[in-house]
């Protein structure tokens, strides 16, 4: 969260990571002794968990961390390329030209960014377009994100690269947690299939990153809009919602926020490569990102070094 050029973190721990005693250690050593650490319940991916710890966040500084302008969500493995201070110009700017949201969208799921241009014929073709992928006569199917990884690799055309690559397979199945995070995808009953077709075509679907950042009046629109909690139902058997959610939800409610949603998602290449190593060093450092993400600590000394000296400076 951000005030002007001091920045307060909250820190979000999944309970039933992999994260070792010495990993924690790691973790609050470079953490300022303001940083707020908080456990939260198993995160799994590819699940609605994921939407639920953020929306969770959020509720918690709203209501107990006092006084901040901004909200930025980052992964462990995000290092930040520029100072808080000169983020801050950048947000205080941007606020000033009614930027209360910044975000990217995606244009692969067949629905315009601005929801109040789009015909009722568009959303329904749309919404038809999901539900007539056929998940090749999926019975039940469980998966772990490193199955997912593995099968997406692969050369050759296999059903989980499929459901990855093609937005409407996601619209088409139903998607469960259970545990150990595991993730279960089956086919929608007629039942399901009804209910979601209804839900699409009251919604529409606007695809993005995961990644964003929220003004405070962004976040106050999140948090008291009914519209969240519907969204909230609606995705939460999707696959991958994160990369749906806030947009869908931004462009449900953006005729009600002081201000509108700049499309930047402030990471490095919107998260290429998969892992950032120094031989990435001179494209990163030249970029206009504010961050970037898969940084192994180990493996990117000229980037560390770089950018220390950048901030001093």
């Amino acid at each position: 969260m951000l005030k002007g050029p001091q920045a307060k973190i909250l820190c979000l721990i999944d309970e039933e990571g992999d994260i070792s005693p010495k990993d924690m250690y790691e973790v609050r050593a470079r953490l300022p002794e303001t940083a707020i650490v908080r456990f939260i319940p198993s995160i799994t991916w590819g699940g609605i968990s994921q939407v639920k710890s953020w929306i969770e966040a959020m509720s918690y500084a709203h209501e107990r961390l006092g006084s901040w302008e901004w909200i930025i969500n980052l992964s462990a493995e995000c290092l930040p390329l520029k100072s808080s201070v000169e983020l801050n110009d950048f947000l205080a700017e941007g606020f000033r030209r009614n930027i209360v949201s910044y975000m990217l969208f995606y244009s692969d799921l067949g629905y315009k960014v601005d929801k109040k241009n789009v015909s009722t014929n568009e959303l329904v073709d749309g919404c038809e377009e999901m539900l007539r992928c056929d998940p090749r006569r999926i019975s039940d199917y469980e998966v772990s994100r490193a199955r997912i990884r593995a099968d997406a690799g692969q050369a050759t055309e296999g059903i989980v690269q499929r459901m990855i690559m093609e937005w409407p397979f996601r619209g088409a199945l139903r998607c469960n947690e259970i545990g150990n995070k595991r993730i279960s995808l089956r086919r929608l009953t007629k039942i399901e299939l009804d209910d979601r077709a209804r839900f699409l075509s009251t919604f529409g679907l606007s695809g993005g990153r995961a990644w964003f950042g929220f003004h405070r009046v962004m976040v106050s629109a999140i948090l008291n809009s009914s519209i969240t909690q519907q969204l909230y139902n609606g995705l939460q058997h999707f696959l991958c919602p994160d990369e749906m959610f806030f947009q869908t939800l931004y462009n449900n409610i953006s005729d009600k926020l002081p201000g509108h949603c700049e499309p930047f998602n402030f990471h490095f290449a919107q998260g290429e490569p998969l892992q950032v190593s120094d031989e990435n060093s001179s494209e990163i450092l030249s970029s206009d990102a504010w961050f970037v993400r898969k940084v192994s600590y180990h493996e990117c000394p000229a980037i560390l070094n770089a950018v220390r000296d950048r901030v001093k400076s």
